[in-house]
Parts: C-alpha cells; sequence; structure tokens
C-alpha cells in the first residue's frame, strides 16, 4: 500500500487526466454503443446485418484516419487536442439523438468510432507514457482501469436512462453530461501554465513567463535527467515534475531567462527555444535535485555537472 501510495502521488493530476479520458471515451466503444443496436435497427427499420455493415464500415474508416489524426498530439497543445475530442464526442452524442438515415448513422458511428474509440484512449495512454518514462507499464495500467470501471458503470447508466427517457432523450443527455462533468472536469486537470503566472516568493527574484503551457518531457530530459543524478549524488524524481514551455521569461530587472526552477510545485519552465538544449536542461535539473542550489554565487554543482556548451 505505501508503494502505490508514493506511486500515485508522483503526479496525481496526470493519473486522474489519463483515468477520466479512458473512462468517458467508453461513449464511443462497442460494448456502449451494442445496448442501443435493437432500438436504433426498429426506429430506421434496418436488419441486424445492415447495422454491423454501417458500424464495421464506420470503424474501419476511422482506422484509416487514426495514423493522420493521432500523430496530431505532438504538434497540438494537449488541452485544445482533448477538448477537440471531447467536442466530437458530445456532438455525436447529440447527433445520434437525431439520426433518421442510414448516412447519418455512419457518419455519427465514424465519429464516435474515431474519437471515443480510438483517439482518446491514444491520447490517455502517449500522454501518461510520455511523463511516466521510468514506470509506463504501472502508469498505463492504472490508468486503463477507466475501461472496466465505465463497463460496469455505463451500462446500468443506459438502461436507466433508456427506461426513463426513451433512447434519443438518453442521448441528449449524455450530450449534456459529457459537456457538463466531462470537458470541465479535463480542462481542469491540464491546467496551469497558460497565459502568465507569477512564480513563489521562494525564486532569488521575481520572474513572469508568458504565453505557454505544458509539454511532455522527452527521452533526452530523462536521460539527462539520469546523468545529473549520477553526478550530484542524489536520487530524484522524475514523474513529479512538471514541465512548461513558454515564449519568454523575463525577470524584474528585465533580464530574460532560458530556463526557471520552482520548488512548490515542482516545475521546470523553460524558453520554447531552449526545450531542448541539453545545458539549459541540465541545470535546470540540477537546480531540481539540489532542492534550489544558488546561480549567485553559483553552487559548485553546476559547474561540476552541467552539461557544458559545444565549442
Amino acid at each position: 500500500m505505501p508503494a502505490i501510495r508514493e506511486f500515485l502521488a508522483l503526479n496525481p493530476r496526470l493519473l486522474a487526466f489519463g483515468f477520466a479520458f479512458t473512462f468517458f471515451s467508453c461513449f464511443g466503444r462497442t460494448f456502449f454503443i451494442s445496448l442501443f443496436g435493437g432500438e436504433i435497427r426498429a426506429s430506421l427499420e434496418i436488419s441486424p446485418g445492415e447495422f454491423s455493415y454501417i458500424y464495421s464500415g464506420a470503424t474501419l474508416a476511422g482506422v484509416v484516419l487514426m495514423p493522420w489524426l493521432g500523430r496530431l498530439i505532438d504538434e497540438v497543445d494537449l488541452r485544445i487536442y482533448a477538448t477537440a475530442l471531447v467536442l466530437g464526442l458530445i456532438g455525436a452524442s447529440v447527433a445520434m439523438g437525431l439520426v433518421t438515415h442510414t448516412v447519418t448513422l455512419f457518419v455519427v458511428l465514424f465519429v464516435f468510432r474515431l474519437t471515443g474509440g480510438s483517439l482518446m484512449n491514444h491520447t490517455a495512454i502517449v500522454t501518461v507514457a510520455r511523463k511516466f518514462t521510468r514506470n509506463p507499464a504501472a502508469a498505463t495500467g492504472f490508468i486503463s482501469l477507466g475501461v472496466p470501471m465505465a463497463e460496469a458503470l455505463l451500462p446500468l447508466m443506459a438502461v436507466a436512462t433508456m427506461a426513463l427517457w426513451g433512447w434519443r432523450l438518453a442521448w441528449f443527455g449524455y450530450a449534456i453530461f459529457l459537456a457538463v462533468v466531462c470537458l470541465p472536469l479535463i480542462l481542469w486537470l491540464l491546467r496551469p501554465g497558460f497565459g502568465s503566472r507569477v512564480p513563489p516568493a521562494d525564486t532569488v527574484e521575481v520572474m513572469r513567463w508568458y504565453a505557454g503551457g505544458p509539454r511532455a518531457p522527452n527521452t533526452m530530459h530523462s536521460f539527462i535527467y539520469t546523468m545529473m543524478e549520477q553526478c550530484v549524488g542524489r536520487r530524484g524524481s522524475f514523474e513529479a515534475i512538471t514541465w512548461l514551455s513558454v515564449h519568454f521569461i523575463i525577470r524584474s530587472d528585465y533580464r530574460r531567462m532560458a530556463g526557471l526552477w520552482l520548488r512548490e510545485p515542482r516545475t521546470i519552465v523553460l524558453d520554447h527555444n531552449k526545450f531542448n538544449d541539453p545545458p539549459v536542461v541540465s541545470h535546470e535539473i540540477i537546480h531540481d535535485l539540489l532542492d534550489g542550489g544558488s546561480d549567485e554565487p553559483p553552487d559548485p554543482m553546476f559547474a561540476l555537472c552541467a552539461i557544458k556548451e559545444l565549442p
């Protein structure tokens, strides 16, 4: 139990995002949509075989687009990407309540399968695995629990809402639920770091950073962190750090900075042009391992361990 609590404490907000995104993706999964198969077929007067062809075609169409749309997570801000997927799920839920034709049904199922059935799960796994570089299997295993949780709860909700409102109104209700609960929750879990922010008073001087947000570290950051641990002689927690990429950082004396480390919460803020710059990254990591460390006068560890610029 202590080990589990320690693991969950590494980055509880990120784990909560992955779990929630996986859970809500189940509105677009087969086990949930199939609960409405009989009502949909009766309303549109189609056979089980016709419905299966439409469903299979929509799923395959989503699979074709998955490689292209899935890689956008590397290029688009996570908040924007996640919001777009949830809005797609909400739109599909509204459209499902209005569907009257097989062509419309195909489009609705396509959006469901693309967002909930593919991209939301992909987003949760990629985001969490990137952050938990040392124990990605444990992290992705934890967020995957969102699926069995949804399999236990969503069918009960579907049966109850269909009995009370009918299947069309039920889908309108799901759209409202996703808009009122899912979207605000996801945006709240993916806060902060957008716009400007004033760091805590324990920094050497008052500094601000502008126009940026969270960014996932890559294998280079993890490798440098391990190197700095060995050089400094202290163990840290790479997974507990929040990384921000911003347009620029400025001190109270109007001096521009390449990077900044904060104690509470543990955050490394980097100029977007320096996010993958080894000397800057190693310098801020040493701050983290030393739980501070002075730049003026500089701690000897910076001269000993920080990666040097190429001559």
